[in-house]
């Protein structure tokens, strides 16, 4: 029998005609820490990732090299959030050689959680910063249609976007530690970085292919945010065709145009992202959770968890669990200990943890 659904599964019926705000409420983004740096030139960092961060200028200029492509000039005002696991680079000039962030950071400021502070001759770049992490799977749809770098520009949220406001906040927040500090930076982190995806997907509009594209389609959109709202409910290709209104045949052919996968692979990865997150916060068994993502057995459940992950439900808790993603870090409430979430990290390393990139058959 199919067990009820919990407050984690369950979509606010507010966002369940909203297909954008309903992946990202199942990206379960947390904050893994938001902080403030004051660094003088000359100055060339490669700063790992997790599953993502971002910069906003308050000050001066700051480069940032994403992979292989041309360094971005940032100045004040500018916001970039950078998607994915892999380093990058900030410095004071494009071509600057980069040291390890580890070498800047002191055990004291570690401890303390303060931003970095570098003393030089150059000229004087001050930003905020802070690194995301995601409870899902990845290979995340959402996450693999956007691009590794979204920049905002000063003059862009100057224009009508909340940004400049939730920017200052975060200044305030991050001048002076004070109790409370990293509850309420966190959560304004994390408007940063749903801001940045909705530019992104305003700037993109009904022209993208991917997931993107299919929510703005005005027969996808409704169905995806309610295939979001209740993943583990008794979705088969015909009801999906009759909630787009479409008939079936037309259905099947143009969610594979538009989202690059068939309905059942879209429906499969859904439930199991879903899964994840329900196993990371640890208040269910796997039993359960198999039910209520639409599985027969907990056999099923393993088999395709396992194949889509690399490892077995259990597994996967057990790491999560280590990597300090706690039921409340999980909805974005709260930070995470830095050091708890580099062991994390170092665990998932040891276990093969896939990178976030775009999965097979995705645009």
């Amino acid at each position: 029998m199919r067990s009820a659904l919990t407050p984690s599964d369950m979509l606010p019926a507010s966002l369940a005609t909203d297909p954008l705000s309903a992946a990202l409420w199942r990206l379960r983004l947390s904050v893994l820490l938001a902080q403030a740096s004051t660094l003088h030139g000359p100055f060339g960092i490669a700063v790992p990732s997790h599953h993502g961060g971002f910069y906003a200028v308050q000050h001066g200029t700051l480069w940032l090299r994403v992979d292989d492509a041309p360094p971005v000039c940032l100045h004040a005002g500018d916001v970039s959030v950078v998607i994915g696991e892999g380093s990058h680079v900030i410095s004071d000039a494009p071509e600057r050689e980069a040291r390890p962030f580890i070498e800047f950071i002191t055990r004291d400021a570690a401890l303390r959680r303060q931003g970095l502070t570098l003393s030089g001759s150059g000229a004087m770049t001050r930003f905020v910063c802070g690194g995301f992490a995601f409870g899902g799977l990845p290979g995340d749809r959402l996450l693999s249609a956007l691009p590794r770098l979204v920049v905002l520009r000063a003059a862009e949220l100057a224009a009508g976007s909340m940004l400049p406001s939730v920017l200052a906040l975060l200044a305030m927040e991050t001048r002076t530690i004070t109790p409370g500090t990293f509850a309420v930076a966190s959560q304004l982190a994390g408007v940063i970085f749903h801001e940045a995806v909705r530019a992104h997907a305003r700037r993109l509009g009904g022209m993208s292919a991917g997931v993107i594209g299919a929510m703005f389609d005005e027969h996808l959109g409704p169905l995806l945010a309610l295939m979001h709202a209740n993943p583990g409910g008794a979705w088969t290709t015909h009801r999906m065709a009759l909630e787009s209104g479409l008939s079936r045949s037309v259905f099947c052919e143009r969610f594979v145009r538009v989202v690059g996968v068939a309905p059942s692979t879209y429906l499969r990865e859904l439930r199991l992202n879903s899964a994840a997150t329900a196993l990371a916060e640890g208040r269910d068994t796997v039993r359960q959770i198999a039910a209520r993502s639409g599985y027969a057995s907990e056999a099923a459940f393993t088999h395709a968890f396992r194949r889509m992950s690399g490892m077995s439900p259990v597994q996967w808790r057990a790491e999560r669990s280590v990597a300090g993603l706690s039921p409340e870090s999980a909805g974005g409430g709260a930070t995470p200990d830095p050091m708890a979430s580099r062991a994390g990290r170092r665990s998932q390393g040891l276990r093969g943890g896939r990178r976030i990139g775009r999965p097979r058959g995705s645009a």
